[in-house]
């Protein structure tokens, strides 16, 4: 497997991948300022891209991924904890990363779980009726 940034012109292949920016413009721009800003990652399996994601410092300055996803076909393969210890890799100068999902993803839970990630809270009023839970990773 290939780790590497995402180029501006996969755009289309990280829409194809990311179900939500097909039904919310807002998350299509977010992704192309991700990409432009060269905090998109992929990884390369094959020569295919079977998943995405974008790290950045940008919750309250601590390392964050603000998004992880996985090609339908690839799911429960190991590429999504493949792209979270890449992710932990990037970060390795912090003491902690963090990250987020809706309760309702209960895949991801596991994943970030499995990983080592520790359940920190939860916001309400992002998505209807689907908190937003909050998980860290601390090295110390």
């Amino acid at each position: 497997m290939l780790f590497r940034r995402a180029k501006a012109a996969e755009l289309p292949l990280l829409l194809a991948i990311d179900g939500v920016a097909h039904r919310d413009p807002s998350h299509r721009a977010w992704l192309r300022r991700a990409l432009a800003e060269r905090a998109a990652w992929v990884l390369v399996q094959t020569r295919r891209v079977v998943a995405y994601g974008v790290l950045r410092r940008s919750f309250f300055d601590r390392w964050f991924i603000e998004s992880l996803y996985v090609v339908t076909d690839r799911r429960r393969t190991g590429c999504g904890s493949r792209l979270l210890a890449l992710f932990e890799e990037k970060a390795a100068g912090s003491d902690e990363i963090w990250t987020s999902t809706n309760r309702s993803n209960r895949p991801m839970q596991r994943l970030l779980r499995k990983r080592g990630f520790v359940q920190r809270g939860r916001v309400t009023g992002l998505d209807r009726g689907d908190p937003e839970v909050f998980f860290v990773k601390r090295r110390t």
